[in-house]
């Protein structure tokens, strides 16, 4: 039974349960009294016996459950339950969790669905030739946010005025200038972290639509490319 339970009872907490056996996530109402064999009996599963209950919580560390442990105020604490075969905790990749903390107000949410070999694929120039135009009128606020500094954004604008219009799209210069920067960590997975931390900050800032097409189709370019090499 789970320690420190919060002295006023929950009498039912929605809670998101994976379950990876099959590749679905599924929704439960759920009991701090429930055990984790009474929580493998609500669901569809084939052979109970060969699967576990995993708690997985916000910094990425799991907990293994046994079947006659309450899931007790873990319900309120995780970020998510999992059911999987025993022994195969380790190939989960638990970071992919946060692709299913879905909401109308994490509109990068499509990014986190991805598998992880395509959120760490560099970002290119033919990605920057594009992604400045979403960064809307508050461009100067993101491109800090990602780690350039003021007077780098000056220099950038002071050379795309003397240029009268014919020199690169100012947040273009400076995506170009990140990129360079920071070399091979220069990949979506970064950039996205961060563009996300501005959202939950400053919402309908960044145009997330277009980010997700411009990905999207620079994503299945290269893939052509590569397999046609």
């Amino acid at each position: 039974m789970a320690k420190n339970r919060p002295s006023r009872k929950l009498e039912g907490v929605e809670t998101r349960v994976r379950v990876m056996a099959e590749q679905t996530v599924v929704t439960h109402t759920l009991s701090e009294t429930l055990t984790a064999r009474q929580l493998k009996r609500m669901l569809p599963l084939n052979d109970m016996k060969s699967l576990e209950v995993i708690a997985v919580y916000h910094d990425s560390r799991f907990e293994s459950i046994n079947d006659e442990d309450e899931i007790g105020d873990r319900i309120v604490t995780c970020k998510e339950l999992l059911i999987l075969p025993k022994g195969e905790m380790k190939s989960v990749d638990f970071s992919y969790n946060e692709s299913f903390e879905t909401s109308k107000n994490e509109p990068y949410t499509w990014f986190y669905n991805l598998p992880k070999e395509q959120r760490e694929r560099p970002v290119i120039s033919e990605d920057v030739a594009f992604l400045g135009y979403c960064l809307g009128n508050h461009w100067r606020n993101i491109i800090l946010s990602i780690g350039l500094g003021f007077g780098e954004i000056e220099i950038a604008e002071a050379d795309y005025k003397s240029a009268n219009g014919d020199a690169v799209h100012v947040p273009t210069q400076l995506l170009m200038k990140w990129i360079q920067r920071n070399g091979s960590k220069a990949t979506f997975a970064t950039l996205i972290d961060k563009f996300k931390f501005f959202e939950k900050v400053n919402p309908g800032f960044i145009n997330w639509d277009d980010i997700k097409t411009i990905f999207t189709r620079n994503q299945k370019e290269e893939m052509s490319r590569t397999s046609n090499d």
